[in-house]
């Protein structure tokens, strides 16, 4: 799993972070497919159900894959907990972040300049301190992230 607030560079590093010819679920590289063939329509919503189905495929045919996510709500980790517990998986999480959200929002910004989808920059200082705060959280509470790796990127 690779996690992160919106521009921390969890797309751009993700080919660095996971095993080459892992199957990679990215919503927002769904949504970015389903946009260029639906002429510009906005399709986040779509792509994270696309990718939850995805997810829910991939943990029921027992298959090694990567997926990327914000982690900014219970019920996303929690499904990464069900899947460890009922289906045996082992979960890496890689917690991709920046020291300043500002930079995050930079990033957003130059994507967008480059075509790529936009996140409000309250959206993303809201996901920002949400995930950190969640990720402290879980790491508290839970054996499997005792030893969870912190990666950051502030380029």
């Amino acid at each position: 799993m690779v996690a992160g607030p919106n521009g921390a560079g969890k797309t751009s590093a993700f080919r660095q972070l996971v095993p080459a010819g892992t199957d990679y679920i990215n919503a927002d590289l769904i949504a970015k497919g389903i946009r260029e063939q639906a002429g510009g329509l906005n399709t986040q919503e779509l792509a994270n159900s696309e990718a939850a189905i995805l997810f829910e495929n991939k943990i029921k045919a027992g298959e090694t894959f990567a997926i990327e996510t914000n982690l900014v709500d219970a019920d996303t980790y929690k499904s990464f907990i069900s899947a460890q517990r009922t289906y045996g998986y082992q979960v890496t999480l890689l917690f991709l972040t920046v020291d300043d959200v500002n930079v995050c929002i930079k990033r957003v910004e130059q994507r967008v300049r480059e075509g790529g989808h936009n996140v409000n920059p309250l959206v993303i200082r809201d996901r920002y301190v949400t995930g950190l705060k969640l990720l402290a959280h879980y790491k508290g509470e839970n054996r499997f992230l005792s030893d969870l790796p912190f990666l950051s990127r502030t380029r």
